[in-house]
């Protein structure tokens, strides 16, 4: 048994923005889902970590500073906090800084949008305070497997890939998941 904080956080712009992944400076048009930021705040005597994973195609270095700079007033520092993207092509882009060694990647990524990225610094830190405050008694299960028929190449379908899968489940002590995380075993596809 341990304990566990979360929170999840609605990431969605309410504001115009372009979207991500589509090589091209494309606005959106709507929203189909929302975005969200999840936190999952592990919670040990001495210590806390922060797994935080956001709805967007990626997060460049600059918001990561960001992040790192800005935890510090929940008591984190970078080492304790783990920052990850679901890699979704439907998220917004405009968050991607606009350096010259970035500067290629911007017709993917969107025009740098500074309220973009400072919306979802704000965001997270909200997502991250909450879960670090609701922390309850919560039981880990992990399990080995193997899929078929997700993780292919869309291209080549017949090009080989990794079908093993390593999961990390979360439950509260009513039974309810808090959270599901999934990895390759050992490679992405």
């Amino acid at each position: 048994m341990t304990t566990l904080g979360f929170s999840k956080k609605d990431i969605t712009p309410d504001f115009p923005v372009s979207l991500a992944g589509y090589l091209a400076d494309r606005p959106a048009a709507g929203i189909h889902d929302r975005l969200y930021a999840r936190a999952l705040a592990f919670l040990a005597a001495r210590e806390k970590y922060v797994l935080l994973v956001l709805d967007l195609l990626h997060l460049d270095r600059v918001c990561i500073e960001k992040l790192y700079q800005g935890i510090t007033r929940f008591g984190l520092t970078g080492e304790n906090l783990l920052v990850c993207c679901t890699h979704t092509h439907s998220g917004f882009g405009g968050i991607f800084d606009n350096t010259p060694l970035n500067r290629a990647m911007l017709p993917l990524f969107g025009s740098y949008n500074e309220r973009a990225v400072e919306w979802v610094i704000q965001k997270s830190f909200e997502a991250v305070e909450e879960a670090l405050q609701n922390g309850v008694a919560a039981t880990v299960k992990m399990r080995n497997g193997v899929i078929n028929g997700l993780g292919t190449n869309r291209h080549d379908p017949a090009l080989p890939c990794d079908r093993n899968l390593f999961s990390i489940e979360f439950f509260r002590a009513d039974g309810k998941k808090i959270l599901p995380i999934i990895f390759p075993a050992i490679r992405p596809c």
